[in-house]
């Protein structure tokens, strides 16, 4: 694993793919977001609006192909387990928040689930018998239908307002 800094960015990117890879930003999903920012360490010395600030250009810049690059910085993350738990929480938490699953949530789900070594029997004792995480775990789905409509969607999202509820950030 890199540095836990850079690990707690990564939960953050986790956190903010799920969340804009359906095209809409759900308030519940901010709020999710906020709570485990204010509640947990998982996004520990993360600031938190500057971040997203961030991610919302690099997903204006380069579109669906935000999720390939999220996924291949998981490859250079080398977690353990427990790490790797921690990942699909977030992941988890951010979908289901909303009380709906859309295709593109579970297609990424699908493709992390296939990129973690954590085995099936921890994730079954860890979230129990979820379809979404433990189906079929062979990837044939393209990467995420994404297109201008769902940046649209992305960014009235994250309006100023978005921002502001929160906005803060997290002492180390």
């Amino acid at each position: 694993m890199k540095d836990q800094p850079s690990f707690c960015r990564f939960l953050f990117r986790t956190a903010f793919c799920f969340m804009a890879c359906d095209g809409n930003i759900d308030p519940r999903e901010l709020e999710e977001i906020k709570a485990l920012a204010a509640n947990t360490t998982y996004f520990k010395g993360v600031d938190v609006t500057a971040e997203l600030q961030k991610l919302v250009a690099e997903v204006k810049e380069e579109g669906r192909k935000i999720f390939k690059h999220y996924l291949d910085a998981l490859e250079e993350l080398d977690c353990d387990v427990v790490q790797e738990l921690m990942i699909l929480e977030v992941a988890l938490r951010v979908i289901c928040v909303d009380e709906r699953v859309d295709p593109n949530e579970a297609r990424l789900l699908r493709l992390l689930r296939s990129k973690l070594q954590v085995p099936d029997e921890i994730l079954l004792a860890r979230f129990g018998p979820t379809e979404i995480l433990l189906g079929d775990k062979k990837v044939t789905e393209p990467l995420i239908e994404f297109d201008e409509d769902n940046l649209v969607r992305i960014e009235a999202g994250l309006s100023e307002e978005a921002f502001k509820a929160i906005e803060f950030k997290l002492d180390e």
